[in-house]
């Protein structure tokens, strides 16, 4: 039920501030069903306001909980397992949701969930007015759609813009929002596209006029502006604060109906980590360095070195020192990611990204040498691994909807072609004597993890027997180490030829999923982690705030007088 705060909500002063209680037994999850173990918004609002849908825990899994606003009664719609990323239909009526890579649909009221299509990692969703249930596939590759009665437009309709993991309302009616890592880009209703200036996963558009993003625990509300805009426009100032935010690109859970209702999710952003390493009996021992919101990193084999993107909007790239307790930045600069330890720690390997195009480069620790291009090219270009006697780089490139697994033979600067494919490879890793890589493929029904031998000879096993990424080889043991579902797994192997066993659960927690890799398997066997600092995975309350639009305009508005 609805019960009333008195706190003020400045500047605007028609607003109301209240909460929304929700039952203990169905308290709301931060997580819901999604099969990544990534932080998703897990409640939606139907455009006047009126209803409101979200994912609450029952008995061990994710459904979709209905209530209509000012009223006492919460009802579990059935046969909704696993649900995730609830949508309302324009007129309110209905919901699409995502669970075990499928779109569903289902009435407000009543019905049977009606599969619609098969999706492969969805990260975001949405309905749009005129109709179209669109979604971003493959962690937000390509966003594509689809009619509510089943009718797939065989158009691609976004591809590797912005790793879109949002997709919402755009200026004018037809328009929608597509919004991830590389910034937020508005689709007309005939297909032309404009980046925006703005910088944000979780963007919306209020009042046709303004933009709302989501900062580091924190909703940024400014004008619209795109990059071809010569004008100065106030893209972003602070309108709330206390907001919860994920790990994973800032993702906030909140929602803004048409009438202006803000609601939200209370809390400490989750993208909060310290830097831990798990034995593999299950002891936890906390790195001596502060927690940050940390990105991807990787260490070196003995884990005494550990290189890490930041997060909260610097552009470092850090390296800590556990010998020395020291965390020194490393490179300062904006588009880089990615980076990857040679084998004896000597150098870093990182992505750099400009425009169109990237480049691979290399650079010495301790030395006052710049960075060394190794490998340039169209899309995407990413290192992923070196091999043990530092000759050969596995790389994936990302042109479009489609991706390459390569290997770069520094000897003679020729590379190979591991994999070539539509969807998305990546986190290519050398087995301990070079003889395989393993890596993940999103497409399908979601990732899995293969491994091919290497040189390549057009073999291939699929070893992680459903939803599975980023594998990790333990040196100690003929083991690959894999994440999936918020858990990891163990699939044991032999050489020679290759036989691969059944994956083996290993263990879960507080771990975060982040853009990039979040976990590095070490030398006998222990695990680098990130372990959340905020460890609330579920809320029986949210947030509401009445004409929120208010407050947007004048913050906004006043900024520009």
């Amino acid at each position: 039920m609805l019960i009333g705060n008195t706190t003020p909500v400045p500047p605007a002063s028609t607003n109301m501030r209240l909460s929304l209680e929700l039952p203990e037994d169905l308290q709301l999850s931060y997580f819901g069903g999604d099969g990544l173990g990534l932080e998703v918004p897990a409640f939606a609002l139907s455009r006047d306001g009126e209803k409101m849908v979200y994912v609450a825990d029952s008995a061990g899994t994710s459904v979709l909980v209905s209530h209509e606003m000012g009223s006492k009664e919460f009802k579990v719609l059935p046969s909704t397992f696993n649900a995730y990323y609830p949508v309302f239909s324009p007129d309110g009526s209905s919901i699409a949701y995502l669970a075990n890579e499928t779109i569903y649909t289902v009435g407000f009221e009543s019905g049977r969930p009606i599969p619609l299509t098969s999706t492969s990692d969805a990260m975001g969703l949405y309905w749009s007015d005129d109709n179209w249930i669109y979604w971003s596939n493959q962690q937000g590759l390509v966003v594509q759609r689809i009619t509510p009665s089943g009718n797939l437009d065989s158009k691609i309709i976004a591809a590797d813009i912005c790793r879109c993991y949002n997709i919402s309302q755009g200026i004018e009616y037809g328009d929608v929002l597509v919004s991830g890592i590389n910034g937020a880009f508005h689709i007309s209703a005939n297909g032309e596209t404009n980046q925006t200036k703005h910088i944000g996963v979780n963007s919306i558009v209020v009042d046709s006029k303004y933009m709302v993003s989501v900062g580091t625990g924190s909703l940024i509300a400014g004008g619209i502006a795109f990059i071809e805009q010569t004008d100065e426009v106030d893209l972003g100032k602070v309108v709330l604060s206390d907001v919860r935010t994920s790990s994973i690109g800032q993702r906030a859970h909140f929602a803004v109906s048409d009438d202006g209702t803000l609601m939200y999710a209370l809390g400490k952003q989750a993208g909060l980590t310290r830097l831990v390493v798990r034995s593999p009996n299950g002891e936890i021992q906390t790195l001596p360095f502060e927690a940050q919101s940390h990105g991807h990193m990787d260490a070196t084999r003995d884990g005494s070195k550990i290189a890490v993107h930041y997060l909260d909007g610097t552009d470092r790239l850090m390296v800590y020192d556990l010998e020395r307790q020291t965390a020194t930045p490393f490179l300062q600069e904006s588009n880089i990611y990615g980076a990857i330890w040679n084998e004896g720690g000597t150098a870093i390997t990182y992505s750099h990204t400009e425009g169109d195009s990237s480049s691979v480069m290399t650079r010495e620790v301790n030395s006052s040498r710049g960075s060394e291009v190794l490998l340039t090219g169209q899309g995407n270009l990413t290192p992923s691994d070196w091999s043990s006697d530092n000759r050969f780089l596995i790389y994936s490139q990302t042109i479009g909807s489609f991706s390459r697994l390569g290997v770069l033979d520094t000897m003679d600067s020729t590379s190979t072609t591991i994999i070539e494919l539509e969807g998305r490879a990546w986190s290519g890793k050398f087995s301990p004597d070079d003889s395989l890589i393993a890596y993940t493929h999103i497409a399908g029904q979601g990732s899995e993890v293969f491994v091919e031998p290497f040189p390549p000879t057009k073999q291939r096993w699929n070893v992680s027997s459903g939803i599975g990424e980023e594998p990790e080889w333990r040196e100690d043991t003929n083991e690959l180490i894999f994440r999936g579902k918020g858990a990891w797994f163990s699939v044991s192997y032999e050489t020679g030829p290759p036989v691969f066993g059944t994956p083996r659960y290993l263990f879960e927690g507080p771990y975060v999923n982040i853009y990039g890799l979040e976990y590095r398997v070490l030398s006998r066997g222990d695990v680098l982690l990130q372990e959340a600092v905020n460890k609330e995975f579920f809320t029986n309350r949210l947030e509401v705030i009445t004409n929120f639009n208010s407050v947007v305009r004048e913050v906004v508005d006043s900024t520009a007088r």
